[in-house]
């Protein structure tokens, strides 16, 4: 059984969830992601890899 204030908590974190991301902050540095794969890639194996 869930305590209520568990459900505030969690019910808190889905509001927060669901609000947009905050601009970066000044000088911050982005970090870079990498491209995302798909499930033909990952059958394929490492050796196809592609080099940007």
């Amino acid at each position: 059984m869930t305590t209520e204030e568990t459900r505030t908590r969690l019910r808190l974190l889905e509001d927060r969830l669901g609000e947009r991301t905050p601009a970066p902050i000044e000088g911050q540095t982005r970090i870079p992601l990498p491209r995302p794969t798909t499930a033909d890639d990952a059958e394929e194996g490492p050796e196809r890899r592609e080099t940007a």
